[in-house]
């Protein structure tokens, strides 16, 4: 369930959505706030505990991103928006390899989260 809600959200970031007023259709404006880089950084950084989910999650939620901003680009120039581009510098912070073999040997405990990222991993 918690890939979809991120699906939903990362796209109300990114896409907007359309209204029918009367027999009028009406862009909406875009609602949701991207992550910031230190929001994403401090799943990463917590050295206290790691736990997979979240950091699986955040991971996800930064491909989805990069996915929709990618191919809604275009749409977004001619919108005038500015949108948050996430830097390769901050990608490079996210154990993405580690990730997935950790989620590999764990599947039971990732409840199928293990191969949404495999999926969206072999695109990129």
């Amino acid at each position: 369930m918690l890939p979809s809600l991120l699906d939903v959200y990362t796209q109300s970031i990114l896409v907007p959505g359309t209204s029918t007023v009367g027999t009028t259709k009406v862009l909406l404006e875009l609602t949701n706030e991207p992550l910031t880089d230190e929001e994403v950084l401090k799943v990463f950084n917590n050295s206290e505990e790691v736990n997979l989910v979240p950091q699986l999650l955040v991971m996800y939620y930064l491909i989805l991103y990069e996915e929709y901003r990618l191919m809604n680009y275009r749409n977004l120039l001619q919108m005038g928006k500015k949108v948050k581009c996430y830097s390769g510098k901050l990608f490079s912070q996210v154990p993405i390899k580690y990730l997935l073999q950790e989620a590999q040997k764990a599947q039971n405990r990732c409840g199928g989260m293990f191969f949404v990222q495999i999926s969206i991993y072999n695109v990129y």
